[in-house]
């Protein structure tokens, strides 16, 4: 497991998810994943969701799919309902056209997905509609921060900062 899968399944333990991380899961617990496209916004995303529980949303770095997530997206859907997608104008949504936000987006395909609060997992251009989205909507996030690489250099460290801020947030109820 890379350190960033290290991260997540620390965030995963923080919420009270019972994980398999670290070990392989036998392969018929592998969960399905159910795959379509949304209408939102005037654009088409899509998206994949998979497992069951608290919501996860993976947000994609610039330039990257949602693939950028396979063995995270494995991992957390054996204890989440995680969800990814391709941002407007990546892999396979619509190009993008005409002025919009991210974080809008991902407002709209949470209604589209009947989600009403979920944790968001953010790289880089991931992070930044992460802030956004919680600055519009606050009630509706809890945000455990991937990090950026200088964070990756003390992965223990870094680990007990997640799960404390995830302590932290969930006990504010924000």
């Amino acid at each position: 497991m890379n350190a960033f899968a290290g991260i997540l399944c620390a965030a995963a333990a923080a919420l009270g998810a019972a994980t398999s991380c670290g070990r392989s899961a036998p392969a018929s617990t592998t969960p399905t994943v159910d795959t379509a496209s949304a209408s939102v916004n005037g654009t088409r995303l899509y998206y994949e969701v998979s497992g069951h529980g608290p919501t996860v949303v993976l947000l994609q770095g610039g330039n990257v799919p949602l693939e950028m997530w396979d063995d995270q997206f494995v991992e957390l859907a054996r204890s989440f309902h995680v969800v990814r997608y391709d941002a407007r104008g990546f892999g396979r949504s619509a190009p993008k056209s005409g002025p919009f936000t991210s974080h809008d987006d991902l407002l709209a395909l949470m209604r589209h997905l009947r989600i009403a609060t979920a944790s968001l997992v953010g790289l880089s251009l991931g992070g930044r509609v992460a802030i956004d989205f919680a600055l519009e909507h606050a009630r509706k996030v809890v945000i455990p921060d991937a990090g950026h690489m200088v964070n990756m250099e003390k992965p223990v460290e870094f680990n007990r900062a997640v799960a404390g801020f995830l302590g932290t947030a969930e006990g504010r109820g924000d």
